[in-house]
């Protein structure tokens, strides 16, 4: 599936930037806090993910992995590999929407390993998608982040990795304010002015007169959930540790 929504008309002229922070800086979260409002105010233009290291005091890894987290939610998007356009925090709640339609309206009745893809390369940028997708696709606001990380690496045996990139990827989003943590401990709440208005609707070839009669439509929201969250559980069973069996000798009688 292609979540991606916005296609620039035309690539825009690269303007240069003026340096800003000071580079001895070596606070990630400041330094993420200080990109966005300044992007925010700054009319919008074609950056260079280069420039803006120099002048954000970023390492260049690092920076690259806030670039794509929020090019995922929709405040970005790259141009090419060194440059992306500022879409804007805006842009959040619109992109998710898409989002949403896509996968509950469009794809209603796609298999969940087809919504949920899973390889042997585990990126930010995709990792990112299917986390932000999580919330919507089985319509809950707070998920736990380990339980995630089990769920997006049941195919590939990286739940460390998994795990570990997903906690970079909630610390970008929580700085930002598009995620947030729970009074529970390791869930995260997407929050309410970023979360769609999810609603389900089935495919044109299932509605047939024997599944409108077996399947209200009234009954799909629900039904569709359900099946998912049925499934999304039984990968937390399978991945849950097993107690050794150990066989115990029968006592030999005298």
């Amino acid at each position: 599936m292609n979540f991606y929504y916005y296609q620039p008309a035309s690539i825009m002229q690269v303007i240069p930037v003026h340096y800003g922070v000071q580079q001895n800086t070596d606070n990630f979260r400041t330094s993420i806090i200080s990109l966005v409002e300044t992007l925010e105010h700054e009319a919008k233009q074609n950056y260079t993910i280069t420039q803006l290291c120099t002048r954000f005091a970023f390492q260049r890894r690092r920076f690259y992995d806030v670039v794509n987290v929020l090019e995922a939610a929709g405040c970005c998007q790259k141009t090419n590999v060194d440059c992306f356009v500022w879409l804007g925090m805006d842009n959040v709640k619109t992109h998710l929407q898409n989002l949403s339609n896509e996968v509950n309206q469009q794809n209603a009745d796609a298999n969940i390993d087809d919504i949920f893809q899973t390889s042997d390369s585990v990126t930010i940028s995709n990792l990112s998608t299917q986390f932000l997708l999580s919330f919507i696709a089985f319509n809950r606001p707070a998920l736990d982040i380990k339980k995630i990380s089990a769920f997006l690496s049941r195919n590939n045996n990286r739940l460390k990795t998994t795990l570990c990139k997903l906690y970079q990827i909630s610390h970008i989003l929580e700085v930002v304010g598009i995620i947030s943590k729970s009074m529970m401990p390791g869930e995260v709440v997407l929050n309410k002015q970023f979360f769609p208005d999810i609603k389900v609707k089935a495919s044109n070839d299932s509605l047939d007169i024997e599944s409108l009669l077996s399947r209200p439509v009234d009954n799909l929201n629900s039904r569709v959930f359900a099946e998912r969250w049925i499934h999304f559980n039984k990968v937390q069973e399978m991945s849950l540790p097993r107690s050794p069996i150990f066989m115990v000798p029968s006592p030999i009688s005298a």
